[in-house]
């Protein structure tokens, strides 16, 4: 392909994912069929620095950003991050086909005051035009999407005080689906399951026929795991979650601690799966896939698949990505997994998705 001088090249996109135990930030640059590494960086945070996915302590994250800025050259990038689902109202709205831009706005003020629980004023709205609607006849199909500004304005405030500048506020589970449609063959007639496991939270996202069916968080991750080491080997959390992930504690550990662990996750797992069944009973064959934290686990595709009686496959988009320097390829050779979300959020930025 003949090559023009005068081709802009793309800027590189900086995701930050803000967990409960760490933030995970990935620096990619889109190149013409792909993307590649130029940064990453995991920064742990003080246990209670985000409570219920809000900001507690905005020193301890500010610190983190200031390290990850240390680390990373965010110099002329876009800088994308996002809330928590359970934060966000999504609906799906019917409207007169062939509305000016005017109308249409008036429409959807007129249909959020119907449905949100909190002032105008107070939120921050947002809604895609998704074409015609297949169950109103005559009608379009808007997608409506609102959250709180105090949510959404005190991420923007920290970043701004680092001087990084958030070009991107998506939803968690939005940058999942941009995972999964980039990185799952879909099988025909299966659904595509989804199970991140963080520190804290465990979100379930399903696609059928690469269209996103049932999204939604629970309560649960590697924290009582996190708990237990520390309790039975006297150690500090960022050292227990250090040694879980590198599997350098004693080995009597996977026959004491590791298989009540293992229980309660499948437990976690298939009430989460039985829950998505109950909503969306049109296809029995399904496909499981496990990322995040709880994913680098030592054999826990295999424990987990037994306790489930049902195959599990890892999910880790970063594995295969060129980087451009040692200190990130060994980082996401460790702990790709967790970089999922950050992931999903630069790739939202050259993937167009519709929910």
């Amino acid at each position: 392909m003949q090559r023009s001088w005068f081709t802009r090249k793309k800027r590189p996109t900086l995701g930050i994912d803000i967990g409960s135990s760490a933030v995970k930030a990935l620096l990619l640059q889109p190149n013409d069929d792909d993307l590649s590494v130029l940064g990453a960086v995991i920064e742990q945070i003080p246990e209670q620095a985000l409570q219920n996915r809000v900001i507690q302590d905005f020193d301890a994250l500010a610190l983190a950003l200031k390290k990850i800025k240390r680390q990373i050259n965010t110099h002329n990038c876009d800088v994308a991050l996002a809330i928590a689902g359970s934060h966000v109202i999504s609906k799906r709205v019917q409207v007169e086909t062939q509305l000016s831009e005017y109308d249409l706005e008036e429409q959807i003020l007129l249909e959020v005051d119907s449905f949100l629980p909190f002032p105008l004023e107070d939120i921050y709205l947002d809604f895609e035009h998704l074409g015609v609607s297949h169950t109103h006849q005559g009608k379009d199909d808007v997608l409506l999407t609102a959250a709180h500004r105090e949510l959404v304005d005190s991420r923007c405030t920290l970043l701004r005080e680092e001087k990084l500048e958030p070009t991107v506020m998506d939803v968690e589970y939005n940058a999942l689906v941009n995972v999964i449609l980039k990185h799952i063959i879909p099988s025909s007639d299966s659904v595509e399951i989804v199970l991140h496991i963080g520190h804290e939270m465990m979100h379930i996202c399903a696609l059928y026929e690469n269209k996103l069916v049932y999204h939604k968080e629970h309560q649960f991750g590697l924290s009582g795991l996190v708990s237990d080491v520390m309790s039975s080997y006297q150690q500090d959390r960022d050292s227990a979650i250090k040694s879980l992930f590198e599997d350098d504690l004693e080995h009597n550990w996977r026959a004491s601690i590791y298989p009540i662990f293992v229980a309660h996750c499948a437990q976690q797992c298939q009430r989460a799966l039985q829950l998505f069944q109950h909503s969306f009973d049109s296809c029995n064959n399904k496909r499981i896939w496990l990322s995040g934290g709880v994913s680098q686990l030592p054999d826990i595709q295999e424990l987990l698949g037994n306790e489930l009686n049902h195959g599990i496959n890892i999910l880790n988009p970063v594995a295969d990505l060129r980087c451009q320097n040692n200190v990130a390829r060994e980082l996401l050779t460790r702990y790709g997994s967790q970089f999922t979300l950050a992931y999903g959020l630069c790739s939202g930025s050259i993937l167009s998705c519709h929910r």
